[in-house]
């Protein structure tokens, strides 16, 4: 206690640095604890597949389902107006809309997976009638185009989605010998790259909410 009343200002403050030097000293070795624990968070999360690649892939990710929803809502709501862009976007010049009919063939009742949810079926089919008497022909590379659109939903170079829309029938017929079917002469040994396109649909499937089995 003497210790105490003999306590002048330098004494005081000899007293407080050495009780809290050891305070100091675990506050500092927790801070470069944490300082460590910081650098090797952010090694890992700008590192290659770290935290911040998988965050930019979730977001786009997150991107491309509301272009999903976008493109999908064009193809439920008025699919006429969908396949009919599809179709006009897999050629250059496009296909002008006076040269194809898109209309709906049937709605087929099916039951669903669950054995109780009912689906149905809507199919639409595409004709390309006759301009000026004669038949609209198309080459390969332009045919197997209006598939892959389609069906895909491609939206151009840098937007893609996948189309509720699947190939329901295809039938076609070379140009270049469909005269010599009728005289049943045999084909040349090559054909023409001309096809006339004489039946083609697409069908989506979809469930029957208000209705149960």
């Amino acid at each position: 206690m003497k210790f105490l009343r003999d306590m002048d200002l330098y004494k005081g403050v000899i007293l407080a640095t050495l009780i809290c030097l050891p305070i100091v000293g675990y506050w500092i070795k927790s801070c470069n604890n944490e300082v460590v624990l910081t650098e090797k968070a952010i090694s890992e999360a700008t590192s290659p597949g770290g935290y911040i690649d998988k965050i930019g892939k979730l977001f786009a990710g997150i991107e491309l389902v509301e272009q999903n929803k976008l493109v999908m809502s064009d193809a439920t709501k008025d699919a006429k107006v969908f396949l009919e862009g599809q179709i006009a976007n897999s050629r250059q010049p496009p296909i002008e809309s006076s040269n194809l009919t898109i209309k709906p063939t049937s709605e087929e009742r099916r039951i669903g997976v669950t054995d109780k949810q009912l689906v149905i079926d809507y199919a639409m089919a595409i004709d390309f009638p006759k301009q000026a008497g004669k038949d609209f022909e198309l080459n390969r590379a332009t045919l197997q185009a209006i598939l892959f659109n389609c069906e895909s939903g491609a939206r151009g170079a840098n937007v893609k989605a996948q189309s509720v829309w699947k190939l329901l029938g295809l039938s076609v017929q070379n140009a270049s010998i469909s005269s010599l079917l009728s005289s049943h002469k045999a084909p040349p040994q090559t054909i023409e790259d001309r096809w006339i396109v004489k039946g083609l649909s697409f069908v989506r499937r979809a469930p029957k909410k208000d209705e149960k089995k």
